[in-house]
């Protein structure tokens, strides 16, 4: 850890959003609209609920208001202000079942989704992915991301410290952030118990400060489809009084990367890059499994998936060429999915 005698630590609530999982997709939906709902809720109540960051993929907001049409204004004022954190991911997806056109239209669509509802978190959020591609840096790069927030497919020896530089083949480098053990889970409801809860944060504390070499620390406060917590900013108060060497605050990935921005030598950081005689993809399985049985997915769902995005390719260039914007007529079974080049099936847990 860096010299600072105080660790800055940023508690970011959130909600990992699977959208179809061990329960089909219209269930979990309900799930989402009482979710939100209770989250609108605590913002218009609570000034001091200051942030909650929505998993970073825009597909919820389709799927909510879908349900709740009257709530988008609403929607509208709380991500324009900073309270909801969106994006930019339109599913987050799994980096090795799609085709690498299907990910950078999943963040063209994300992005412009986020950017029709008043803002966009520039922060490549990669929490549950089962590992990483390789030129992930660049394409992040590609859209003017510089940050990205990692959990499996990495060793912590390998990091060393939170921080990390993670370069791609073509020399693009982002600064990364690398979750605990228990990834982006295992810090909900802190304030129903909070005696409890303290013990709770103590312990993430514990493995993330001593590897903080910016003096700065992420505590993600949620789980798979967890709901708001309330109680937050009176659990952060009160830990601001009962921890020692440490100054929480309730906030945005966003800010985090800017206090570490500021903070951290960068000479200091591990650097993570492709080597020749080295796999090119982040696939380490060590201390976090990657869910290998989705090797078996590829085949299934890999194939279509491929056919579809390289006749999407072949078609865009004569939809240009018609003079009256039309879309040339192609019989391509669920064509506007096509024209994305996205699909449910492209997203973590079916999402």
């Amino acid at each position: 850890m860096c010299p600072n005698s105080t660790v800055d630590v940023f508690f970011v609530p959130h909600t990992h959003w699977d959208r179809e999982w061990h329960q089909p997709f219209q269930v979990f939906r309900l799930r989402l609209v009482r979710l939100i709902d209770r989250l609108l809720g605590i913002i218009d109540r609570d000034p001091a609920f200051r942030h909650f960051h929505l998993d970073g993929q825009t597909v919820v907001l389709e799927d909510y208001l879908e349900m709740r049409p009257e709530r988008a204004r609403d929607m509208r004022r709380s991500i324009r202000t900073g309270r909801i954190g969106v994006g930019p991911w339109y599913v987050l997806p799994d980096e090795f079942l799609v085709d690498g056109e299907s990910i950078i239209r999943n963040l063209q669509r994300g992005m412009r989704i986020a950017a029709e509802f008043g803002r966009v978190t520039k922060v490549g959020y990669l929490p549950d992915q089962f590992g990483h591609i390789s030129q992930m840096p660049q394409i992040l790069r590609g859209f003017g991301i510089d940050t990205a927030v990692v959990w499996r497919g990495l060793e912590y020896d390998r990091t060393v410290h939170n921080e990390f530089i993670w370069k791609g083949p073509d020399g693009s480098s982002i600064l990364g952030v690398h979750l605990p053990a228990r990834g982006y889970g295992g810090l909900t409801d802190l304030s129903a118990d909070p005696a409890a809860g303290m013990e709770r944060v103590k312990r993430a504390l514990d493995f993330l400060a001593a590897r903080a070499a910016s003096g700065c620390v992420l505590l993600l406060n949620g789980d798979d489809h967890a709901f708001p917590d309330p109680g937050i900013p009176e659990f952060i108060a009160a830990a601001n009084t009962q921890l020692e060497s440490v100054h929480i605050v309730q906030g945005s990935l966003e800010e985090f990367f800017a206090a570490v921005r500021n903070r951290v030598d960068r000479s200091e950081l591990a650097v993570i890059a492709v080597k020749p005689a080295e796999d090119a993809d982040l696939i380490v399985v060590r201390v976090v499994n990657l869910a290998e049985e989705l090797v078996q997915g590829r085949l299934e769902t890999g194939f279509p998936l491929d056919r579809a995005v390289r006749l999407n390719l072949n078609e865009e260039p004569l939809e240009v060429l018609q003079p009256n914007g039309d879309a040339v007529a192609f019989p391509v079974p669920g064509k506007r999915i096509v024209t994305l080049g996205l699909s449910p099936k492209e997203g973590r847990d079916g999402g």
